[in-house]
Parts: C-alpha cells; sequence; structure tokens
C-alpha cells in the first residue's frame, strides 16, 4: 500500500514555529514568517522582518520493496531585514550603519542556529538533524539576511 501521508511538512513546520519563537523570545521578532515554495524564496518584506523555512531536497536514503523506511531531507531556514542603503543623493551607508546591520545579521545567524540545534521535529530520527552550513546573503534592494541548511532523517 502506498503511503498518502506528508511526512516533510510537519518537519518544516515545526522548524518554522521553533525559528519564529527563537526570534520572539529573544526580542527580535520577523513579522513575515512562512514556509517557502520551490527552490528560490521570493524577497518580498524584509523591512518586517521575513523568516522561511524552505525544502531543498529529499533524498531516500535506505529503500526496501516499494517503499522508502528513511529519506533526507535537506532544508534552508533562513531570515532577511532591510540594511542601509544610500540616501537620495547617493551618501554610502557609514561604517556604524554597516557594522549595526552586519550584527544584527551575526545575532539572526546565532539565534536560528541555537533554534535549529534545540528544536524537536516529528518523524525524525532520534536527534539526527546535521548543519551542513550558513551563508550570508545579499545586501540586494536594502535587504541582507541569513540562511542556515541542514540535512533531516525522517521517517
Amino acid at each position: 500500500m502506498i503511503p498518502c501521508d506528508d511526512k516533510f511538512g510537519p518537519v518544516l513546520e515545526a522548524l518554522l514555529q521553533c525559528a519564529a519563537g527563537a526570534l520572539d523570545d529573544c526580542g527580535v521578532p520577523a513579522e513575515r514568517v512562512s514556509l517557502s515554495p520551490g527552490s528560490a524564496v521570493a524577497w518580498d518584506d524584509c523591512c518586517a522582518g521575513q523568516l522561511w523555512v524552505r525544502a531543498i531536497s529529499i533524498t531516500p536514503v535506505q529503500t526496501q520493496p516499494c517503499g522508502y523506511t528513511t529519506l533526507t531531507l535537506q532544508a534552508g531556514v533562513g531570515i532577511l531585514r532591510c540594511v542601509s542603503v544610500l540616501d537620495d543623493i547617493g551618501t554610502p551607508p557609514t561604517p556604524a550603519e554597516l557594522t549595526a546591520d552586519t550584527l544584527q545579521s551575526t545575532t539572526d545567524a546565532s539565534i536560528l542556529l541555537g533554534a535549529i540545534m534545540c528544536c524537536e521535529l516529528p518523524g525524525v530520527n532520534g536527534k539526527g538533524v546535521r548543519v551542513t552550513g550558513g551563508t550570508p546573503l545579499g545586501a540586494d534592494g536594502g535587504c541582507a539576511g541569513w540562511e542556515w541548511t541542514m540535512t533531516i532523517p525522517v521517517l
């Protein structure tokens, strides 16, 4: 019999709830919080703080006749925020503004990593989440941020 349940959506939703809760608890909430479909995240509203979780790939790990017993979900957890830009007369951001933007980004990265590592995920094989890397994003269009990628064994 072919299973009809979604093994991946609940894992992604749990990651999103953990990440949003951690940002809230640390006093730096994101207002735009969602799962992101497709292979690229639309940078829609970074000034409100845009947090997402996305599926990057799914790979079968162990197979048996007529199904998989274990799959690996590669996921991304990311955030965007506004950063300083040229003003109306072309003056670049000050060093202090650039430093503040950088520190906001590294704070977000630290909070999200902690949330990922401490999150309890449904249908996940023990504490099998393995963070594979973090990547700074932007700056582009006045937005910059961070995305962590990870692999998650899903039963």
